[in-house]
C-alpha cells in the first residue's frame, strides 16, 4: 500500500470517526441533557466537514504530483 492510499483511507476513517462522536454527542445531548456534549457534538461536526475539504484537496494534490 503506497503512502498516498494509506493517508486517504486515514482521512477517511478520521471523517467516520468525527461524524460519529457527534452523532454519538447529539444522542447524549438528547437522552441526558448534558450540555458538553452539545458542544462535542458542534467539534466533532465541524472537524468531519473540515477533514472533507482536507481530503478533497490532499485528493488533488496527489492528482497533480502524479501527472508530474
Amino acid at each position: 500500500m503506497s503512502l498516498k492510499t494509506f493517508h486517504l483511507i486515514f482521512i477517511v476513517a478520521s471523517t467516520a470517526l468525527a461524524f460519529g462522536t457527534a452523532v454519538w454527542g447529539i444522542d447524549a445531548a438528547m437522552s441526558r441533557g448534558e450540555a458538553g456534549a452539545i458542544v462535542l457534538a458542534a467539534f466533532s461536526a465541524f472537524a468531519g466537514v473540515a477533514l472533507i475539504v482536507y481530503g478533497y484537496r490532499v485528493r488533488l494534490k496527489f492528482k497533480h504530483l502524479s501527472e508530474l
